[in-house]
């Protein structure tokens, strides 16, 4: 939904919907350790702004809404309010549309195709996690029954979901949440999660350069030392298994260009060209697979 300057600096103040899934741990995107940052008012939060997704998010959420409304006969108002829980007040939801005669809300969401294969079918409640938290920290904030979760995956595809409220899962993401609101107010950073996919730019923030000095490693070091040379020598064993694979496509293949699988899927033989520059002109055989059409994973 599009904020207002008032609403997102609410959101700095407090746990938002958007926030949730990050608090507990299923945002691929961000790290609690960076919301940290952010909430602390260490960090600019990233700047959305230019981002296509969300723009076209914007345009869209409107017709989304609309067509949610017309399919299933239920009438929707728009709502601009910042929405606080009773017991935490540190926990707010902005919510897209309130359901009219329901205790519940529309939650709209305009995904990529290359996540369809994550939901399921309309009617259930087979959505991405992130999604889940999101809904039920909005639950938890309203004490809304349920929230209703339109999802537009591209032109042709719109998928609808219910998500009910779930209590046992509230009180834990509330729980989670008031430690790390408690961990704001007190300054006090949580955890990196080393295995998120955005540690290393986190790191290469928090540790931009070096001082010069030599320290001695804490026992744990050498622990992540043998794991790391570990999967150095599981990588070696995988990429000659792989090379080894690929050659016996291609011995399979001859002089063909395109080779089929049975139940779908095909590689594809191309002679690739290299101009010379600073190293001889070369040119060597590529081979690439391609999934069958409407395959996403």
């Amino acid at each position: 939904m599009s904020l207002t300057a008032d609403q997102v600096a609410a959101r700095q103040h407090g746990i938002g919907s958007s926030d949730a899934p990050t608090v507990a741990g299923v945002n691929p995107y961000k790290t609690a350790l960076e919301l940290f940052y952010e909430k602390t008012g260490e960090w600019e939060p990233l700047d959305l702004s230019d981002n296509e997704f969300v723009l076209w998010g914007t345009v869209l959420e409107s017709a989304i809404a609309d067509t949610w409304a017309d399919r299933t006969g239920k009438r929707v108002q728009r709502s601009n309010r910042t929405l606080y829980a009773k017991a935490h007040r540190f926990m707010l939801a902005h919510i897209d549309r309130k359901v009219v005669g329901e205790h519940a809300a529309l939650e709209v969401k305009c995904r990529t195709w290359r996540v369809a294969a994550h939901y399921g079918e309309s009617g259930s409640a087979d959505v991405l996690e992130i999604d889940t938290i999101q809904c039920q920290h909005q639950m938890a904030v309203t004490g809304y029954e349920r929230v209703y979760l339109a999802v537009f995956l591209g032109v042709g595809d719109m998928r609808d979901y219910v998500i009910e409220r779930d209590d046992d899962l509230i009180s834990n993401l509330t729980l989670l949440e008031v430690d790390f609101w408690k961990r704001v107010e007190s300054n006090t950073p949580p955890e990196l999660d080393c295995a998120h996919r955005t540690a290393p730019d986190v790191l290469a923030k928090l540790y931009p350069g070096t001082d010069g000095t030599t320290i001695a490693l804490p026992d744990e070091a050498v622990h992540w030392h043998q794991v790391l040379a570990q999967a150095a020598e599981k990588r070696k064993g995988y990429e000659q298994i792989e090379a080894g694979a690929k050659a016996h496509i291609r011995e399979l293949m001859g002089e063909a260009a395109i080779g089929e699988l049975e139940g779908g899927g095909f590689y594809t033989r191309k002679l690739q060209q290299r101009k010379g520059y600073t190293v001889e002109a070369s040119e060597s055989m590529t081979l690439r697979y391609h999934k069958p059409k409407g395959e996403f994973t």
